[in-house]
């Protein structure tokens, strides 16, 4: 009997992730926000929201080369999570791996934001250096 039990959860399991997966398809991407104020970038997600002090910290315009995940999504439209993005390790937080801000402090973090020139100087307002 516990046989059968196991078979049915296992069953019905796939059907308990699709909601799982249409909030990280067409939710998630919508939901991922950058902010840059009182000397932080906060980066908010579908589940939480992330801050990197700007202090000490140098951002710059990049095209990464080569882009490997090494943990967290990889979906279209969201990137989150550990890469190694032109060499060495980085938190992506993406809607796109094109185009976008390498911030380079305590930790590397890659974003995109819409209007990376923008978003740059406004990084630049609050206590990073642009390099």
């Amino acid at each position: 009997m516990a046989g059968w039990t196991a078979i049915k959860v296992l069953a019905f399991a796939p059907l308990l992730l699709v909601p799982l997966l249409v909030a990280t398809l067409f939710v998630a991407p919508g939901r991922l926000r950058y902010e840059v104020g009182q000397g932080e970038l906060h980066v908010r997600m579908l589940a939480g929201t992330k801050r990197f002090p700007l202090a000490g910290a140098t951002a710059r315009r990049l095209t990464p080369g080569r882009i490997f995940k090494v943990a967290g999504n990889g979906l279209p439209g969201y990137y989150t999570g550990w890469y190694r993005l032109d060499g060495g390790s980085a938190r992506v937080y993406a809607t796109r791996l094109v185009d976008g801000v390498l911030l380079e402090g305590t930790k590397r973090v890659f974003v995109t934001p819409a209007d990376v020139d923008a978003f740059v100087e406004e990084l630049k307002r609050n206590g990073a250096s642009v390099g």
